[in-house]
């Protein structure tokens, strides 16, 4: 019974072929080839209060991730996720091709290559929500509403590679620009890439870019606008055996409007089961508006496929034109348990 229920897991997955980077713990195959399977499921909770918001809690379930990984050959493979929290949704849908380490071939859906956090899989990311700053200017969530719930993702084509030894990682894309599970809906590419150094090891320095035009519904009569579209931002990660450091800044230009942010988080490592978790980051919408959060949390490591996390968020928005502030606090809490 188990080892059919594996096959059938299998087949769906690869029959929606949709990646996140997990441990894999089931495989199907020989020594050199196969299918892994893997995945995490997070369920959280969320309080929201302050004077001038509603209160709100609530249990939900933030993700429940599935992943195929094939190697097809030692040159070829395939990887595919799937989303089942809310529905069925394919995210990463990708084949790739290495005629080197330093030259490979990406077709699908993946990741755009815009923000250093947006690279993560969700299930390593210190913020349980992540941050404020990918989420609007990549599309991560659905905070952005002309991005349609992207998820930081696309369809396209790309070459990547890393040279000299690792010390440098690079990304050429060439995409639709119109976000996960769609068409392009017009004659435009976005195309951009990214170009990451690590001059010794645990630090990375990254600078990307992407550009193209994007056609989003207006709120008049729901009207088409084509727009261009420059997202680009740039990250500084260090990582320690006692703590991890990261900054990131990222702009976003669409028509007219222009959106940039900044992030720094960082992570102490009190012990083999514990972590301190600290961020800020700020969110300016345009000339008026922004957001601002403060971040604190602790994450424990109850073993090594199970953590829970928690986290408090002071978030303040304000908008200088109209002279208005308001606050909020936020509650975290996830547990996050890997298949």
């Amino acid at each position: 019974m188990l080892m059919r229920f594996r096959h059938v897991l299998l087949a769906g997955l690869l029959a929606v072929t949709s990646v996140v980077t997990t441990s894999a713990q089931y495989y199907l195959g020989n020594d050199n080839h196969g299918v892994s399977l893997s995945g995490f499921i997070q369920g959280d909770f969320t309080s929201r209060f302050g004077k001038d918001v509603e209160t709100q809690n609530s249990f939900f379930m933030r993700r429940a991730i599935f992943v195929a990984n094939a190697q097809i050959t030692d040159r070829w493979t395939a990887l595919a996720v799937l989303e089942c929290s809310k529905g069925f949704k394919p995210l990463d849908v990708l084949t790739q091709y290495s005629f080197s380490k330093g030259l490979n071939i990406k077709v699908g859906q993946f990741k755009s290559p815009v923000g250093w956090e947006n690279q993560f899989s969700p299930a390593t990311n210190e913020l349980l929500g992540g941050s404020i700053v990918t989420n609007y200017i990549v599309g991560s969530d659905l905070s952005n509403p002309y991005y349609y719930g992207n998820t930081g993702r696309d369809i396209g084509v790309e070459l990547n590679g890393e040279l000299f030894r690792g010390l440098v990682a690079y990304r050429l894309d060439l995409l639709n620009g119109s976000g996960i599970n769609r068409m392009d809906n017009n004659a435009e590419k976005s195309f951009g890439g990214s170009l990451t150094i690590r001059p010794f090891e645990g630090l990375a320095l990254n600078g990307s870019a992407l550009y193209g035009k994007i056609d989003y519904q207006t709120n008049v009569a729901g009207k088409a606008i084509k727009e261009n579209r420059l997202q680009a931002g740039g990250a500084v990660d260090y990582r320690h055996q006692y703590f991890d450091m990261r900054g990131e800044a990222l702009f976003l230009r669409m028509g007219d409007i222009k959106t940039q942010g900044y992030s720094g988080t960082a992570v102490a490592h009190v012990c083999s089961y514990a972590d301190l978790v600290g961020a800020y980051e700020y969110l300016s919408y345009d000339k008026d508006s922004y957001r601002s959060n403060i971040v604190g949390g602790v994450a424990i490591h109850l073993n090594k496929r199970c953590k829970l996390s928690t986290q408090y968020i002071y978030d303040l928005t304000a908008n200088k034109a109209l002279d208005t502030r308001m606050t909020a606090h936020n509650v975290l809490a996830q547990l996050q348990v890997m298949l």
